[in-house]
């Protein structure tokens, strides 16, 4: 009985290497694949902090998605927005994917900026004079 079990288990890593689990895996316009294209590098989660969005036309915005772990996707390179349409990477003004428009943006400016927030105002008394009359 107990030689049984020790073949059985001695012969699982030839029946996994069969089914070719050591595949490297990118993901990449929603399937997976072996390199990543042209203008971009791979992205590993590395199971060591914070995982930031995909830059892309749509949303060139960086967001902190959270800590992930254990799966590996393919970025632009640099400045440049995956195009959704096509799968390339471009320049922010060659995006032919529709985007918010609060994320155009200013003239003048090669590098997105960020909306300003106008709801928060910190008056520039009340602080300064709760502290001189204590």
């Amino acid at each position: 009985m107990n030689f049984l079990i020790v073949t059985i288990i001695s012969l699982v890593p030839y029946s996994y290497a069969e089914l070719d689990f050591g595949h490297r895996c990118l993901l990449f316009m929603g399937s997976c694949v072996d390199h990543c294209p042209r203008m971009m590098h791979p992205y590993n989660t590395r199971c060591d902090g914070d995982t930031v969005s995909q830059r892309t036309c749509s949303n060139p915005e960086v967001r902190i998605l959270g800590f992930t772990c254990g799966w590996s996707r393919c970025d632009c390179n640099g400045d440049l927005l995956l195009d959704e349409e096509n799968g390339l990477c471009v320049p922010f003004k060659q995006c032919t994917t529709p985007f918010n428009p609060r994320f155009r943006p200013r003239p003048g400016s090669d590098r997105h900026q960020p909306p300003t927030n106008t709801r928060i105002k910190i008056p520039s008394h009340g602080i300064e004079d709760d502290r001189t009359t204590l």
